[in-house]
């Protein structure tokens, strides 16, 4: 044993033993150099004295020697290479921390741009739409028409800039539930329905066999219909004549595969502009824009949704002869649906001899609290106003709310910081906590989930839909308090 020990071959394990703990550093180099020696040693003083007439040509001198020279030798190459390595990850890192850098200064470059579009655009859509049902006359209601649609194309236009920017930045979540493929698909042919029909073109809606309408799904519904929702857009666009139709089906041999089948028999695609058509800011051809308008975001959108589902999505063209995009998705099938839970019964309201909800607007930008307030009539009820966060505190400190609309960015005390002092005096004086609903500009998918963990009970998106602000409204005064996120949110989130 001891002779094999000591044998040549078994010496040139020692450079390969060092190497390795070199790499770990000098301390663990120095202790490997020593407990070889201190091993080499030993064994060699127990070396019976039969045998050392047959080692004479590898006595303890030349095992000595063997091990220091190759000890010298892996010293230099391993410190080397572990500075060279070193280096190397230092690089690394600082190629790293740059990148991160980056994409939080353009994180917080769109967010701020975001807020600084929404919160104007909030208020012409927002007064926009309160002087469409002032009575207007026919000509009036088509003026107002026209700031709406332009107000709405800029939204539109900002979404797809944030959504893009937040694919490309990995924020992007793709949120999977059950839900119902035939309330999107009645969503959809509602909306595009009647733009087709303003166009003098067919538009219809297939489900094919097997797929039954009715078997909800597992999948995201809001991205799948932002996707469905750029297709159909397009399709109805540019197409001059003719029809524009959704096939919605399943894979013959895999029922949790849906297929999605947008055609028309618009203008079609040649070859070159088929290979770049799910580019970013491309579009078929350089007059497209100009006649159609539009930035030449949808398509790359519709891509890169499609790879976030794990999904295909495959185009076919021929100039003057229209276009087909197929996309397949893995949407489970949910076997049984489980039944809902009963609504809690309704808070009673802080003003029910009033006979309306106490509302509180609080914004620091008096156009905002006044489109707020005027969107909000339907409700009847008996608004306050507060323009900062220190003011709303004082205000629910004083008196209950039963709704309260809370902006985000205020001077003297943010609206996160207000709901906190808000939720702090609930629970100290044992009073039944009031839905707050986060009213802003900031809806970063990061910004959603602050609001959601300070205590928030839904948020909407500036400039904010009226539809939406009375559903969201009417579920919470009845007493719904999941955290609502308004779907034409989820879009931007």
């Amino acid at each position: 044993m001891n002779s094999q020990l000591l044998s040549p071959s078994n010496l040139l394990l020692i450079p390969a033993v060092m190497t390795i703990t070199l790499v770990l550093g000098w301390r663990g180099g120095a202790a490997a150099l020593t407990a070889t020696i201190g091993t080499y040693s030993y064994c060699y003083a127990l070396i019976p004295a039969e045998l050392t007439a047959q080692l004479a040509s590898v006595d303890f001198t030349t095992v000595m020697a063997a091990l220091c020279s190759s000890a010298i030798f892996v010293f230099v190459s391993a410190g080397v290479y572990r500075n060279e390595m070193i280096a190397s990850v230092e690089g690394i890192r600082a190629e790293k921390a740059k990148a991160d850098d980056a994409n939080a200064a353009k994180t917080e470059f769109l967010a701020n741009m975001s807020h600084e579009i929404r919160t104007p655009l909030n208020g012409v859509l927002g007064m926009a739409e309160v002087l469409g049902d002032s009575g207007l006359e026919a000509e009036q209601k088509k003026y107002v028409q026209t700031i709406k649609d332009s107000g709405r194309l800029l939204l539109a236009t900002l979404n797809d800039i944030l959504d893009l920017s937040k694919i490309e930045a990995r924020e992007l979540v793709i949120d999977p539930v059950e839900f119902d493929p035939s309330e999107m698909i009645t969503s959809l042919r509602r909306a595009h329905s009647l733009k087709a029909r303003e166009r003098g073109l067919e538009f219809a809606v297939n489900f094919l066999a097997p797929m039954t309408p009715d078997a909800k799904r597992t999948g995201d519904p809001h991205r799948i219909s932002q996707i469905l929702h750029n297709l159909l857009s397009n399709a109805v666009k540019f197409t001059e004549s003719g029809s524009v139709q959704l096939d919605i089906g399943v894979d013959p041999e895999d029922h949790d595969r849906m297929i999605l089948t947008v055609s028309d028999t618009g203008r079609g695609m040649s070859r070159d502009q088929l290979d770049s058509v799910f580019d970013p800011f491309v579009q078929a051809e350089n007059s497209t824009s100009r006649e159609f308008g539009g930035t030449g975001l949808g398509l790359a959108i519709v891509s890169r949704l499609v790879e976030l589902m794990d999904g295909t999505v495959d185009v076919a063209s021929e100039e003057g002869r229209g276009t087909r995009f197929r996309i397949e998705l893995p949407l489970p099938r949910v076997e049984t649906a489980p039944a809902r839970a009963p609504k809690p019964a309704a808070a009673p309201s802080a003003n029910d001899q009033a006979g309306g909800p106490a509302i509180l607007i609080v914004d620091d930008n008096m156009t905002n609290r006044m489109v707020l307030g005027a969107l909000l009539r339907p409700l009847d009820g008996q608004i306050a106003f507060a323009e900062n966060g220190a003011e709303a505190v004082d205000a629910c400190t004083a008196r209950p709310f039963d709704i309260i609309f809370m902006d985000i960015r205020m001077p003297l005390m943010d609206g996160v910081e207000a709901t906190r002092r808000i939720r702090a005096m609930e629970s100290q004086i044992d009073r039944l906590p009031a839905p707050i609903i986060a009213n802003t500009a900031n809806v970063m998918e990061h910004q959603i989930a602050e609001y959601e963990a300070t205590g928030f009970n839904a948020v909407l998106a500036k400039p904010v839909k009226q539809d939406e602000l009375l559903d969201v409204s009417k579920e919470l005064l009845e007493g719904d308090r999941a955290f609502h996120v308004a779907q034409s949110l989820r879009r931007q989130a």
